[in-house]
């Protein structure tokens, strides 16, 4: 087989397991308050996990590729460190492929940054793995998590004592969500320019021939736009149907629906930025090295090929993603969805944040964290603590598993290849 083909082969498959099993995470709090169902949840990921990637995800997919091992060690072996990131592809997307199969909701970037450390300590030693930078990944794999969940936990009080106290918290709710909407909306126009800005320098074409003034324009009424037209959808399709047969908890929490799929929007779009370099970064650091026959300082991320990757983790989540699904989404904590709303904001806020400052941070962790945070406003007793503790078993075998396996699979590929 060419070596071009078992690359782009690595990619898809390791975006699949992606797929597979962090975006079902992504968008399992969404399905298990049944504020949308499984279609509306793949279609969602489908359409902004590509948005996410195309806009956001340049600085991680550079820290995945580069960031853990020191690669110009391989520039007089160039070929090595091209077998190399096809193996940790294999090797993650088989161990996420496995966890899936079981329902576990392991970590796909624990996963890919195993991987490359084993093929790494196999062919250079441990004195070459960049320590320093990986010290950095695992302090933002404790830190996010417990800022998620301290977020979750303030935002469920805080929708607790702002909107369930008041006498008439569906009115209030009707005031509150287009503006909760437009500020999303604009979070989401701010990121897209600025992402559009670095994919211009990227690419070498200018995305926006306009002025600032047109496309500030252009954001404040596109808002207004977006203002309206959830203030329709919440009075005709909740308030007038609100009658005797259904409680003001149920309409208000209907309310919440409406927010929570917007903020499933925010999540795959964060995943998208963030997750979809674990199978993109070894990609292209292998497709550099197959066209140039060298370890380059810098590599350009093709537009095609995080398309690639945004497309495979869509398939993941379509064919595969439900058991994963079904463990975050319900087998944490009962989810409403304030609930969903409160653990979702908190994940993709953090994720979001990491994504810009470069961090590969865990999905899976910081929505385990989010969940766990809102579970615990209720008490204690809401969490079920034998899933929690089974999460965090499965999260300390990721990368001795994915480093195992890339190993094997990189002395295979060395012995045929």
């Amino acid at each position: 087989m060419d070596l071009f083909y078992l690359i782009l082969l690595g990619g898809g498959v390791m975006a699949w397991a992606v797929g597979a099993n962090d975006v079902a995470n992504a968008m399992g709090t969404s399905v298990g308050s049944n504020s949308i169902s499984l279609r509306q949840a793949v279609i969602l990921a489908a359409v902004f996990e590509v948005i996410g990637a195309l806009f956001a995800g340049q600085e991680v997919a550079g820290t995945i590729q580069k960031g853990i091992i020191d690669v110009s060690y391989y520039q007089a072996a160039p070929k090595v460190l091209m077998l190399g990131m096809i193996s940790a592809l294999f090797a993650s997307a088989l161990w996420l492929i496995l966890a899936s199969n079981y329902g576990w909701p392991v970590s796909t970037t624990h996963s890919i940054i195993g991987s490359i450390l084993g093929f790494g300590l196999l062919t250079q030693g441990s004195q070459y793995i960049l320590w320093d930078g990986l010290y950095e990944i695992a302090l933002g794999w404790v830190c996010t998590p417990l800022v998620s969940a301290l977020l979750a936990y303030s935002t469920f009080r805080f929708i607790q004592y702002v909107v369930f106290s008041k006498e008439d918290p569906l009115a209030f709710m009707v005031k509150v969500a287009p503006v909760s909407a437009v500020i999303l909306f604009l979070f989401f126009a701010k990121v897209m320019v600025l992402g559009a800005h670095s994919v211009s320098g990227l690419h070498g074409y200018s995305f926006y021939g306009l002025s600032h003034w047109i496309v500030g324009l252009g954001v404040i009424g596109s808002g207004v736009v977006v203002y309206n037209i959830t203030w329709a959808v919440l009075r005709y399709q909740i308030v007038l149907k609100h009658d005797t047969q259904t409680t003001m908890l149920e309409s208000v929490e209907k309310v919440f629906s409406v927010l929570v799929i917007m903020t499933a929007s925010v999540m795959a779009f964060s995943h998208g930025a963030n997750d979809v370099a674990n199978a993109i970064g070894p990609m292209v650091a292998a497709l550099q090295i197959y066209d140039t026959g060298v370890v380059a300082a810098h590599t350009v991320l093709p537009i095609w090929v995080m398309i690639w990757g945004a497309i495979g983790v869509a398939l993941g989540v379509t064919m595969y993603g439900y058991k994963v699904m079904g463990k975050v989404g319900h087998g944490i904590t009962i989810l409403s969805p304030s609930r969903s709303f409160s653990a979702q904001f908190s994940t993709g806020i953090v994720v979001l944040s990491s994504s810009f400052l470069g961090f590969p941070v865990s999905t899976t962790q910081i929505l385990v964290g989010g969940v766990m945070g809102v579970g615990f406003a209720r008490g204690l007793a809401a969490v079920d603590l034998s899933v929690v503790r089974g999460i965090f078993l499965s999260w300390l075998i990721t990368i001795p598993s994915g480093a195992i396996l890339s190993i094997i699979i990189f002395k295979v590929f060395e012995a045929l290849l």
